[in-house]
């Protein structure tokens, strides 16, 4: 009778456990999802700092993303400033288009074939993009889909995407409480932006396109001298 009791207790302590595991493994998926849910649509704004061989730029930025729409316009003189024409603006829709109040030249590049098409698309959706990866994703805290790697966070949040085949890479970091700090975008090791965040807020947005690029110059030289020219510009 005592061995029976054992056998009894110890099957109950077995039963708990495993019913606990899988409690905490829903939760995750529960999680998971709501986290993902979340990079659907959002508006941010801070300061934005963009390097390129070893040049170095900041300026305020509002960015709005909303599905697979996404603008980010680069300001003077604060969010508070807006009304005015936005130094630069980038968007990225149905294309890819750029407008630069200071350089209307920028309008003319070609930024197809630059811009990370694979790694954006893990960002568009997440949540319908990863889906059929959510128990990958919750043993690893990592998948592979294609050529794009989406890294998450112990707490499951979206920790850093690398597009493989460019090696362009966006890393999220956040702060203690799990709210975005910053956003480090890296295109080569010549280039990169730096999103620091002040707000965001994560809702569905109305985003008014830009008029498409006719295309055509080299992006490099045209970035480089973008930059010199708002280094020597107001701060």
């Amino acid at each position: 009778m005592p061995g029976y009791r054992f056998f009894l207790v110890l099957a109950l302590a077995a039963l708990i456990l495993i019913s606990g595991c899988a409690m905490n493994s829903r939760n995750d998926a529960i999680k998971l999802r709501k986290e993902l849910e979340r990079w659907t649509g959002f508006r941010s704004e801070g300061i934005v700092q963009a390097n390129y061989m070893g040049l170095a730029l900041r300026k305020f930025y509002v960015i709005q993303k909303d599905k697979d729409e996404l603008r980010l316009d680069v300001v003077d003189g604060g969010i508070m400033g807006m009304s005015a024409e936005p130094l630069l603006s980038f968007y990225k829709g149905d294309y890819l288009a750029l407008k630069s109040a200071m350089m209307p030249q920028l309008e003319l590049l070609n930024l197809t074939n630059y811009f990370p098409q694979a790694a954006f698309r893990a960002f568009s959706e997440p949540a319908e993009y990863l889906a059929p990866y959510e128990s990958e994703i919750l043993a690893k805290r990592m998948v592979t889909v294609d050529s794009v790697k989406v890294e998450f966070t112990p707490q499951l949040q979206l920790g850093k995407i690398t597009d493989l085949k460019s090696g362009a890479e966006i890393i999220l970091t956040y702060t203690g409480r799990g709210i975005l700090d910053q956003v480090d975008i890296k295109a080569g090791n010549s280039a990169s932006v730096l999103l620091l965040v002040d707000t965001i807020r994560h809702c569905s947005q109305n985003i008014t396109p830009l008029p498409p690029n006719k295309g055509g110059l080299d992006l490099m030289k045209v970035i480089g001298g973008a930059i010199e020219n708002l280094m020597g510009g107001k701060e």
